[in-house]
C-alpha cells in the first residue's frame, strides 16, 4: 500500500483533525489530477478538498480506488467520505465495491466498519442491510459491541437498549443440566424496527428523531455541559463539523488521562447556535461543509 503524505495527518479521524487536512498540503490538491495520481492518499485528498467546495462528483473515481487498493485503513477513510458527504445515490457506489460475496470473507473489523458507514449516511433505508449483517457476523469480534453503537446514534436519544446490544437468554437448544445462553437477536431486531418506525415520514433520523444540524448542536452542547465523554462524542463531532464544515479538532488532546474538552466543546456549539448563519440549515437535510447534498 502506499505511503500516507504527511500532509493527510489525522485527516478523517474521529477524535483528530476530522475533515481538515495538514497546512502542507499542497496548494492545488483540489486539482482533478490528483484523482488519478498513483498514490490513492492523494486521490482522497483531493476528493476532500473538492468536497469542502462543493463539488459531489468524486465519488465514482474514489469507488474506484476502493475497488484498487484493497487496504482497512483506506477503506474506512473513503467510507468516512461516504457516509458523511455522499448523496444517498453515490453510496451505492461504496456497497457494489464491498458486495455480500466480499463481505462474506471479510474480518469481524471490516463488518462493523461497513455498518458504521451506513449507520452514519443517517438514512432509515439502510437499517435492513445492517441488521442482516449483525445477525450473521455479530458472534465475531468486536461486531455486536461496536454496531450496536452505531445503531443507537441513529434510533437512540440516549444510550440505551439499543447501545446494549442483544440479551443473553437460555439457548433451547440445550436443555439441562448441559445449559447455555445464546444472543436474543430476535428481540433486539424487534427493538431497533420499533424505534426505525417513527422515521417513515423522514430521510435522516438521527438520535431517535428527524435530522437537523441545529438539533444536534443542542444535543451535543447539553451533553458537553455535562462534561462527559462517551462513545456518542467523537463520531457526533464528525457529523457536526461534516455539516458546518467548523473545525472540532480543539475538542480533542493525545493526553490519556483528559482525552475530551467538553469547555471547548461547548464553547464552538454556543457560537454555532448564537450566529444567525445557522438558521439557514434545513431540518431532514444534510450539507457538507455548508453545501446542501445533493438528492
Amino acid at each position: 500500500m502506499a505511503e500516507i503524505p504527511s500532509f493527510f495527518g489525522d485527516a478523517l479521524v474521529n477524535r483528530g483533525s476530522g475533515f481538515f487536512l495538514g497546512p502542507d498540503t499542497p496548494e492545488d490538491i483540489a486539482e482533478p489530477r490528483y484523482l488519478r495520481d498513483p498514490n490513492p492518499w492523494f486521490g482522497l485528498s483531493c476528493a476532500l478538498s473538492r468536497l469542502q467546495r462543493g463539488q459531489f462528483d468524486v465519488f465514482p473515481a474514489i469507488a474506484d480506488l476502493l475497488l484498487r487498493y484493497d487496504d482497512l485503513l483506506f477503506a474506512l477513510n473513503v467510507g468516512t467520505l461516504f457516509s458523511h458527504a455522499a448523496p444517498l445515490s453515490e453510496v451505492e457506489l461504496f456497497r457494489r465495491a464491498w458486495p455480500a460475496s466480499k463481505l462474506e470473507t471479510y474480518p469481524p473489523q471490516r463488518i462493523s466498519d461497513y455498518c458504521q458507514v451506513l449507520c452514519h449516511t443517517m438514512s432509515p433505508c439502510y437499517l435492513d442491510e445492517v441488521l442482516y449483517w449483525y445477525r450473521k457476523r455479530g458472534h465475531e469480534g468486536w461486531v455486536r459491541v461496536e454496531v450496536a453503537w452505531w445503531l443507537s446514534h441513529v434510533w437512540e436519544s440516549t444510550d440505551g437498549p439499543i447501545h446494549e446490544g442483544p440479551q443473553l437468554i437460555p439457548d433451547p437448544q440445550y436443555p439441562p443440566p448441559f445449559e447455555q445462553n445464546m444472543r436474543d437477536y430476535d428481540s433486539y431486531e424487534k427493538l431497533v424496527r420499533e424505534h426505525a418506525a417513527k422515521a417513515s415520514a423522514a430521510h435522516f433520523w438521527f438520535r431517535d428523531e428527524p435530522f437537523s444540524v441545529v438539533g444536534l448542536a443542542k444535543h451535543m452542547l447539553a451533553d458537553a455541559r455535562t462534561g462527559k465523554d462517551s462513545t456518542r462524542t467523537h463520531h457526533e463531532r464528525m457529523i457536526f463539523e461534516a455539516n458546518t464544515g467548523i473545525s472540532c479538532r480543539e475538542w480533542f488532546t493525545n493526553d490519556d488521562d483528559v482525552k475530551f474538552r467538553p469547555l471547548e466543546a461547548a464553547a464552538t456549539l454556543e457560537d454555532f447556535l448564537h450566529d444567525p448563519r445557522s438558521q439557514r440549515f434545513e431540518g431532514d437535510v444534510r450539507y457538507f461543509f455548508g453545501h446542501r447534498i445533493p438528492d
